[in-house]
């Protein structure tokens, strides 16, 4: 006897089953004939009536096994098809462009907001050789341009 996590599972496997033919990682005619769907043209359309089909069975089996979890289980099932073509959906065209422009272009557009929640902004502190105590002069030049050490190197390791 099916109990509601079976009928649970089934439900998702076969969700899996027709998000695979649907991304082409099996044939999709067989799969959509297989649950009763005649050809639509669209194939999202047809993802949505053999969704369709699986929801209808899984409320079905659902009031048939019954229980106190029964309703819900009806309820998930009856989101299956929304979240599922939400799922496939295209995503919406931002115009934005990934990567690292994008992160500055925006840290450069909130710079305002940030001065105006904290003041000024401070200045930040210069590195100090620990050898000889000499401030830092070039960004990203860690040698000490009057000793000639490493900024952050133990005085007491170099002799």
């Amino acid at each position: 006897m099916m109990t509601l996590y079976d009928l649970a599972d089934a439900v998702g496997a076969h969700r899996e089953r027709l998000l695979g033919a649907y991304r082409d990682e099996e044939p999709w005619e067989p799969v959509r004939a297989s649950y009763g769907v005649a050809p639509l043209g669209a194939r999202d359309a047809e993802l949505r009536a053999c969704l369709e089909a699986v929801a209808a069975w899984g409320k079905g089996a659902a009031q048939q096994i019954g229980g106190p979890e029964a309703p819900a289980l009806a309820a998930r099932v009856d989101e299956l098809v929304r979240d599922t073509m939400s799922e496939v959906a295209p995503a919406p065209a931002t115009g934005a462009k990934a990567g690292l422009a994008a992160i500055f272009a925006n840290a450069t557009a909130h710079v305002g907001w940030w001065k105006e929640r904290y003041g000024k902004v401070k200045l930040t502190d210069a590195a100090r050789c620990r050898t000889c105590g000499a401030r830092q002069t070039q960004a990203l030049v860690f040698e000490c341009m009057h000793c000639g050490r490493f900024l952050y190197g133990d005085p007491k390791a170099q002799t």
